[in-house]
């Protein structure tokens, strides 16, 4: 729990700063990784209670919290959020190979995913973990 909330404030404090504006596009890549991955542990606190999305639930596929009812997470949009953010993690791998051998990557693909993955979660009521969640996937935007 505490290391989520120093990757949250990490990553709240490079988007209020501007700081991806000075990243390479490798160290860019791999802050969304860890903001995608942050915003997976919220999704998983929304729907589960759980502190992370690694944490032992009986059913994968169903939410069972009362803020999840209240936010309108639905099992629906659960699946589809968690189905986004696994795309996302493979695109990931993926260009952060290219990165590493020193090619270019084409970012296109992982722009997108992020901007379904917010579209999810503006469909979802407000409350302040949906906002602490829509603040971890914004983060991982890639500026660049």
């Amino acid at each position: 729990m505490k290391r989520l909330l120093l990757v949250f404030v990490l990553v709240v404090a490079c988007v209020a700063t501007g700081c991806a504006a000075r990243l390479t596009p490798l160290q860019q890549v791999q802050a969304t990784h860890d903001a995608l991955a942050t915003a997976q542990d919220l999704e998983a606190q929304l729907c589960w209670g759980v502190a992370t999305v690694t944490a032992p639930v009986p059913d994968r596929s169903r939410c069972t919290t009362a803020i999840a009812t209240t936010v309108g997470l639905t099992d629906a949009r659960h699946q589809a959020l968690n189905a986004q953010l696994a795309t996302a993690f493979t695109v990931h791998k993926a260009v952060t190979a290219q990165l590493r051998a020193g090619t270019a990557a084409d970012l296109t693909s992982l722009r997108t995913i992020i901007a379904a993955i917010l579209a999810l979660i503006g469909e979802l009521r407000p409350a302040p973990l949906v906002e602490r969640l829509a603040t971890s996937v914004k983060a991982g935007e890639i500026r660049q």
